[in-house]
């Protein structure tokens, strides 16, 4: 893994367990009974220094993301994917090269029925990506609104769930073909 990805995968690592600690913070404090000018002043003093070390990590991944091709070429364009989102999946795929076909690269996100092996850390973060992919970016709406009328006049006895997930299921299939064929383009260019 070159230098530029090993980076990547140490600040993605970071600013994900660094928003967890937030969180469970936020939470704890929250339900601990003490008054609300209490628990205000403690998220003052705890939450504030790790939104300071957010505010850093978030500028270092930043200015990171950008030495590397598939991000300026396609990630920073999608609507819907942030910059932990991108940093998470180019660390986890370092090279699309490492696939030979789409299929493969397919097969390691874990979205093929009856996977057995594959990236479950990618599986789960192309899934939270499909929420935001859909809500936000009118291409993969659109892929989505079509599956699941489609999945919904074929499998009318499915419950809405299945088919919302069968629909979503089709949405990372398009992004990571889009990805997979992106990144393919820009390795063949040389950047």
């Amino acid at each position: 893994m070159n230098e530029t990805l090993h980076i990547l995968k140490i600040l993605s690592d970071i600013a994900e367990t660094t928003f967890r600690t937030r969180r469970s913070s936020i939470s704890r404090i929250e339900a601990s009974g003490f008054p609300v000018e209490n628990q205000e002043e403690l998220k003052k003093e705890i939450i504030t220094p790790l939104n300071d070390t957010i505010d850093y990590i978030s500028n270092e991944i930043r200015s990171t993301l950008v030495m590397v091709p598939i991000y300026n070429f396609f990630l920073e364009n999608q609507k819907g994917v942030n910059i932990y989102d991108a940093a998470q999946l180019i660390s986890i795929l370092e090279d699309v090269n490492n696939f030979k076909t789409f299929g493969n690269l397919f097969s390691y996100s874990g979205f093929t029925p009856n996977a057995k092996r594959y990236n479950k850390k990618l599986h789960k973060l192309l899934l939270r990506m499909s929420y935001r992919l859909i809500k936000t970016n009118p291409q993969y709406e659109f892929i989505y609104e079509i599956n699941l009328k489609k999945y919904t006049d074929k499998y009318p006895n499915y419950k809405r769930s299945h088919r919302e997930n069968m629909a979503r299921r089709i949405v990372v299939k398009k992004f990571l073909k889009n990805l997979y064929f992106s990144w393919n383009q820009i390795n063949r260019e040389d950047f």
